[in-house]
């Protein structure tokens, strides 16, 4: 009997918690639609800012580096940095904007006992809608320059690594939202690790540059060489995700998850009383 007790004490409280998450559902995505209509706002080609974006980037540095460089392959360069952006700007956007978002909630979490996690899953959301947006470009482009992948079972692997994406994504974005709320200057510590890492990934520079034995401890702590070598493998490359890749996000994946949710049983609601 005093199992039982013990057993409904542990598992009560995260029943109450996804219950109360499934109540507030619509408030999540009102919040995500919301968000979606003041980006675009007054926009006459809205949503596909999302693929200009990162194209425009794509195409001036490809430029600059080719004739740097005197790249002889301009388009398949642009397609590759093209890709990467996409992944980038969604891991950026996310860990940026999170940094702010239980800031912008606070008169709804004064009002009312939501679950923070409502208000977290915000930019994840959020930015996977223009995410998507962005790959429908890259395969858009690829079209028009006839460079599509070969049909097969390996473009099944893109949902996987947006999927992956989403879910690596979660728990980065709760712990930005804690370190936002609890230290109001960690914003220009990110910006900067933010503008570092972008120089560090294999986004500009080939993947083979990072893999070198001098740079492999770099590449091996860097979580987004894996997510953007997922998302290019079935797209620009035409193979099957690779599992170590895979692997390597899971892992990441997990050790966020557990550093979140340590972090949210350490301030839990009490992070609502720096909200002002």
């Amino acid at each position: 009997m005093s199992y039982r007790n013990n057993l409904n004490a542990t598992t009560l409280p995260a029943v109450s918690y996804l219950t109360a998450l499934a109540r507030y559902r619509h408030l999540c995505f009102n919040l995500v639609g919301s968000d979606l209509r003041a980006r675009f706002r007054r926009s006459r080609l809205g949503i596909i800012w999302a693929v200009i974006q990162p194209l425009g980037y794509s195409l001036v540095i490809a430029f600059t580096w080719a004739v740097v460089l005197r790249y002889e392959s301009y388009w398949e360069f642009t397609m590759y940095l093209f890709s990467g952006l996409v992944v980038w700007e969604y891991f950026a956007t996310v860990t940026s904007t999170s940094m702010d978002t239980l800031m912008r909630s606070g008169g709804y979490l004064r009002q009312a006992r939501i679950p923070l996690l409502v208000f977290q899953l915000r930019p994840p959301l959020t930015t996977m809608a223009v995410a998507v947006f962005g790959t429908i470009g890259v395969f858009v482009m690829l079209l028009i320059l006839g460079r599509m992948p070969e049909p097969g079972l390996h473009l099944l692997g893109v949902p996987i690594a947006l999927a992956a994406l989403f879910v690596f994504s979660i728990p980065l974005a709760v712990l930005m939202s804690i370190v936002g709320a609890q230290f109001r200057d960690a914003n220009h510590i990110v910006q900067l690790s933010l503008q570092a890492l972008f120089f560090l990934s294999p986004i500009m520079l080939p993947k083979e540059v990072l893999d070198q034995p001098n740079l492999q401890l770099l590449n091996t702590l860097n979580p987004l060489s894996p997510l953007i070598q997922l998302f290019r493998d079935p797209i620009i490359n035409g193979v099957w995700i690779q599992q170590t890749d895979l692997i390597s996000v899971g892992i990441w994946t997990l050790v966020l998850a557990l550093c979140a949710i340590l972090a949210s049983s350490v301030y839990g609601r009490r992070i609502i009383f720096l909200l002002s």
